[in-house]
């Protein structure tokens, strides 16, 4: 039996769909696990005109709102942070190289853009996108290095109000470029965790420190990123 081997273009393009059937996964997930909005209380009817008020309809000192009711409703302005719905983001990184080959090389920056879903007070999930400015090489018998990483990640969330911290892992793939020697791409695990700090209730300040553990053909090229940036949440 001859064995066929996918063509590089073929891997990648098999990386990509298993990556978006991911993203669908988590996001199909977060969907159902969204719970039904609570109807809202019909309003209490007024009497028509020339109608006496009925006792009952009389406001009572028991519809005075208890210690209680008030204090549930101070918790509900902490809510909105950790309400469900969408958020983009983009920020800036250090890239902190972890090769596995000889050689010396600089760090790199790195610019990432994200797009997520909180379908749960305490549980999200994000597509993430990374491109790595460049670890240029320190001799000239190595190659400059670049690349780009995108995975989809599972986020926990502790909600404490206007600052909630988070961890994240997910799946993805990640694609090194080295100078003279062609691409490479396969697979990737991203760790981090990290603080979202809202400044409104619709934006935030993050800050993020992350690990990428690539696998297969790019195996020897994991890396780390701290870094900042702004989240928009729908």
């Amino acid at each position: 039996m001859v064995k066929r081997e996918l063509s590089p273009d073929g891997r990648q393009a098999w990386r990509i769909l298993a990556v978006a059937a991911l993203a669908a996964f988590f996001l199909s997930s977060a969907l159902v696990a969204t719970p039904a909005r609570a109807e809202e209380p019909s309003a209490r009817e007024e009497p028509s005109a020339g109608e006496e008020p009925s006792a009952g309809d009389a406001p009572s000192a028991g519809d005075a709102p208890a210690e209680g009711e008030v204090r549930s409703g101070e918790a509900e302005g902490d809510a909105v942070y950790s309400r469900e719905g969408a958020w983009v983001g983009a920020g800036g990184a250090f890239a902190d190289e972890d090769f596995d080959r000889d050689g010396s090389y600089d760090n790199s920056g790195a610019v990432s853009f994200r797009a997520g879903y909180r379908g749960l007070p305490h549980v999200g999930v994000e597509l993430l996108g990374e491109v790595l400015t460049g670890f240029d090489a320190n001799k000239a018998s190595d190659r400059d290095v670049d690349g780009f990483a995108v995975t989809v990640n599972g986020k926990l969330f502790l909600p404490l109000g206007f600052v909630e911290p988070w961890v994240m892992t997910g799946i993805g793939f990640l694609d090194i470029d080295r100078d003279d020697r062609g691409r490479r791409d396969d697979f990737a695990f991203r760790f981090a965790t990290g603080l979202d700090v809202y400044v409104a209730p619709r934006f935030a300040v993050y800050l993020e420190g992350a690990y990428m553990l690539p696998t297969g053909d790019v195996s020897d090229w994991a890396y780390s990123t701290y870094g900042a940036g702004l989240l928009f949440r729908f």
